[in-house]
C-alpha cells in the first residue's frame, strides 16, 4: 500500500510526499494510474513529479520498461508519462521507481476563520507575499464544519460559526512559531482573517486535521449526497462558487458544500439533499425522492461543467473520468485531444481489454 511505502521511506530517513486519506488501502500502481495528489500538492505536486521509472504491461501483452536510473534522460519521448494518469486504460503498472524527498521538519498548524470567500484566496496570495511556503492550505465552509462537528462529536473550534475556514500547515524549520504569529497579527489587522487558533501541540494539530479530513465521511453518512471533484484557476474560484450557489436553490431542500485543496485550485463540491430542515444550512426539507434528486444532479452537472469550461477549469481535478464523466470529457478536452487519446488506446490496447469503457466509450 501507499502507507507501507511511506513507512519504508521513513525508516531510511526519506519521505514520499503523496499524502492521501486512503494511504492505508491505496496501491502505488493505482496512485500512478490516477496521478494521485492529496493534501500537500501545493508543496510537492502530484505523483507524476515523483515517478522516475516504470514497468508496464500493455493490453497487447508487451512489457515496456522505462528505467529510472538517472534524473536527466532526454533521449526521445518520455513514454512513461503516457501511463501516469491514464486510469489503467493503456497498461498495468507492475514496477515503479520513485523519487523521494527529504523529510519535512516539525510541522505546525493553524485554523483560520474568514468572512467571505474572496478573503480565502486573498489570504493564500498574502501568505505567498509574506514568503510563507505552506505544506497544506485546506478550505472548508460553514456547512461542512457544522456537519463534521455533529457527526464526529467534535467541539466547534471557535466561539461561533463563520462562513469560511482555512487549515494551514507549515514547516517550523522554515518559519518559527513567533514570526508566524506576528504575520498573522498583521493579517487580522488588515481584515484578511477574523480569527485564528494555533496548534500548541502535535495532538492539537492532529485535532485540527480532523475537521478537514472528516468531512467526506460525515457528509456521506449524514445525507444523501452527490459529489463532484473539480478545479479552476484560483482567481476564478470565487466566481465559480457564486454561480454554483445561484444554480442550486436551497428552497428545494438542496445545498452545496465546498471544501478541498484550494491551494492548488481543487474544490470538492458536494450537493446535499435535506431529509429534514437544518437551521442555518438547509431551511426546508426536500420533497424529492432520491431518484429525482440524482436526476436533478445530472442536469446540474452539465451546468457546472459548462461553467468550468468557460472559466478554464477541469471537470475532474484528481478523481479521474471513469464512466461517470466520460460523456462530459469534451468540457475539458478538445476533439483533437480526445482523438489522440483514442489512437493511443488503440496502439497500446488494440483489443480494448484494459478498463473497457473508462474515460471514453469504445468505437469512434
Amino acid at each position: 500500500t501507499t502507507a507501507e511505502v511511506q513507512q519504508k521511506a521513513r525508516e531510511h530517513g526519506h519521505f514520499l510526499p503523496i499524502d492521501l486519506a486512503a494511504s492505508g488501502s491505496s496501491q502505488i500502481g493505482g496512485n500512478i494510474a490516477t496521478n494521485a495528489g492529496g493534501t500537500r500538492v501545493i508543496r510537492y505536486g502530484m505523483i507524476r513529479e515523483w515517478v522516475l521509472g516504470l514497468t508496464v504491461v500493455t493490453g497487447a501483452g508487451e512489457i515496456l520498461r522505462f528505467p529510472g536510473n538517472v534524473l536527466k534522460n532526454n533521449t526521445g519521448i518520455d513514454l512513461k508519462q503516457l501511463f501516469i494518469g491514464s486510469e489503467g486504460t493503456l497498461g498495468i503498472v507492475t514496477e515503479a521507481t520513485l523519487r523521494l524527498a527529504e523529510p519535512p521538519g516539525q510541522a505546525s498548524g493553524a485554523l483560520f476563520a474568514l468572512t467571505d470567500f474572496t478573503r480565502v484566496t486573498n489570504f493564500l496570495a498574502w501568505l505567498r507575499d509574506q514568503r510563507v511556503r505552506p505544506l497544506a492550505f485546506e478550505y472548508f465552509d460553514r456547512t461542512a464544519l457544522k456537519i463534521v462537528c455533529a457527526h464526529l462529536s467534535l467541539p466547534a473550534p471557535f466561539d461561533r460559526f463563520f462562513d469560511h475556514y482555512v487549515f494551514l500547515e507549515w514547516d517550523l524549520e522554515e518559519l518559527a512559531l513567533d514570526p508566524m504569529l506576528e504575520k498573522i497579527e498583521r493579517a487580522v489587522e488588515e481584515g484578511i482573517v477574523v480569527d485564528a487558533r494555533f496548534a500548541e501541540t502535535s495532538a492539537q494539530a492532529d485535532a485540527f486535521w480532523k475537521y478537514r479530513e472528516g468531512i467526506s465521511e460525515s457528509l456521506s453518512l449524514s445525507y444523501t449526497v452527490h459529489k463532484n471533484d473539480i478545479s479552476a484557476p484560483i482567481p476564478a474560484l470565487g466566481e465559480l462558487r457564486e454561480k454554483v450557489q445561484a444554480i442550486l436553490d436551497s428552497g428545494q431542500g438542496r445545498a452545496p458544500v465546498f471544501f478541498g485543496h484550494i491551494g492548488d485550485g481543487n474544490l470538492h463540491l458536494n450537493v446535499l439533499k435535506a431529509d429534514a430542515p437544518e437551521p442555518d444550512m438547509l431551511p426546508v426539507a426536500s420533497a424529492e425522492s432520491d431518484a429525482d434528486f440524482f436526476a436533478y444532479c445530472r442536469t446540474f452537472d452539465r451546468q457546472l461543467y459548462g461553467l468550468l469550461r468557460d472559466l478554464g477549469g477541469s471537470i475532474s481535478a484528481e478523481h479521474g473520468i471513469g464512466t461517470l464523466k466520460r460523456d462530459f470529457l469534451s468540457f475539458s478536452r478538445s476533439p483533437e485531444e480526445i482523438e489522440a487519446m483514442r489512437r493511443l488506446k488503440a496502439l497500446f490496447d488494440p483489443a480494448g481489454i484494459l478498463n473497457p469503457g473508462k474515460v471514453f466509450r469504445a468505437g469512434p
